[in-house]
């Protein structure tokens, strides 16, 4: 059975606050006394992250819990949030590099070469 679409989204958010937080699926597995597999299988929404851990998981990272649901909808998750997108460790450092870049020209001419660039 394919994992419920909160479950994914979950997952998804606690993969992006982990990214931000510079914390590896090893490092946050080792303080939550688990493996590092099960941080993936929380990860992809295949495991369902509980509430209690949740909250473990929310105090390690220095969010709040309401961060992981963020892009429900109605209590529903959304086909794709925009957060889901940054969830992708590639799309993530991106996102990190591109906010770094002040120059409002140079940045212009970098989103139209990724633009141009995923239309081939």
């Amino acid at each position: 059975m394919a994992p419920h679409p909160n479950d994914v989204l979950v997952g998804a958010n606690l993969r992006l606050h982990r990214h931000a937080a510079r914390m590896s699926q090893t490092d946050m597995a080792e303080h939550l006394g688990i493996t590092f597999q099960q941080v993936q299988k929380y990860e992809k929404g295949t495991n369902r992250l509980g509430a209690g851990r949740l909250l473990t998981v929310a105090h390690l990272l220095k969010v709040p819990v309401s961060a992981f649901y963020e892009g429900a909808k109605g209590g529903m998750a959304k086909d794709s949030p925009p957060l889901l997108l940054l969830s992708k460790r590639d799309a993530f450092r991106l996102a990190e590099a591109f906010s770094k870049i002040e120059n409002q020209r140079l940045r212009s001419a970098i989103v139209g070469l990724v633009v141009d660039l995923s239309q081939r």
